[in-house]
């Protein structure tokens, strides 16, 4: 994707492609285990949630952008930032994110979820459309649209789109803690039961590190925007992709990590709780 001014945004409507409200929610909180306060850590001495929805405002295909937040009190931050950014901001349950979602995206009458997490200051505009194209596309095909089944991006690159139709069913279905917290995990453990639509790169770059969740990480996105970030412009996929062929060693400041590695152990952690109280 080549560089794009701030002029050329569109700007922001009620009623999206089709008459569709098509929202990207943000799930976003201060507290972070492995990285405190890491949607506010500063990268080129923005907060990297500014960051990210300075991003996300550069898709063609985005109505409204929500952060959906908790009302843990130091979540009162979070609310009062949203309004400086002038984004929507819900509030809800700590760890039920399920319910998070559902309850912003009726709040603000969303017809088409676009799910990113915050973590994740490289988000390509250009791929986030590319996966609400294919779902709008094929509503009536898919129930649910990502570039993560199987994925095929890099790591901080993740999209994830799905009707109100199908967020209802996830919120009933979902019933497990685990389910709740992750939001789209059920249907992960259940793919023989929905329509799944995936969009995939002609080559395998998963394994590629991009996301923030560790002090490394946070360096490695720091040191990308050095190289790449200018006032009113975006930079996309393709130019990383050129400045780590042309700098390979950037790849190793976060190398000891792998893809979903915070997502993974929370994961795990909770199993295995579940498993010692049975």
């Amino acid at each position: 994707m080549s560089f794009s001014p701030l002029r050329g945004l569109l700007d922001i409507s009620e009623t999206g492609i089709g008459g569709s409200m098509i929202a990207a929610i943000l799930q976003a909180r201060i507290g972070s285990n492995r990285l405190p306060e890491k949607v506010l850590r500063p990268i080129l001495g923005r907060p990297m949630l500014e960051l990210m929805i300075e991003r996300l405002r550069h898709c063609k295909t985005i109505d409204k952008i929500i952060v959906a937040t908790t009302t843990s009190p130091e979540d009162d931050k979070l609310e009062s930032l949203c309004d400086i950014w002038s984004v929507d901001c819900f509030r809800g349950a700590i760890d039920d994110v399920l319910s998070r979602y559902h309850g912003a995206a009726r709040m603000y009458e969303v017809d088409v979820i676009v799910r990113v997490t915050s973590d994740c200051p490289l988000i390509d505009p250009e791929l986030v459309d590319e996966v609400v194209n294919l779902y709008q596309r094929n509503s009536d095909k898919y129930a649910y649209c990502s570039n993560v089944n199987p994925p095929t991006y890099p790591d901080g690159l993740d999209v994830e789109v799905f009707g109100m139709a199908t967020l209802e069913r996830l919120n009933d279905l979902a019933i497990e803690s685990i389910d709740r917290e992750h939001v789209t995990t059920y249907v992960e453990k259940h793919l023989e039961d929905f329509r799944i639509g995936n969009v995939a790169d002609g080559i395998n770059r998963s394994a590629f590190r991009w996301t923030v969740d560790t002090y490394d990480d946070l360096q490695f996105a720091t040191e990308i925007y050095k190289a790449l970030y200018r006032p009113g412009q975006i930079f996309g996929r393709e130019e990383i992709f050129g400045l780590l062929r042309r700098h390979p060693e950037l790849m190793s400041i976060n190398a000891g990590h792998t893809r979903n590695e915070g997502h993974t152990m929370s994961i795990s952690k909770k199993e295995q709780l579940a498993a010692s109280a049975r």
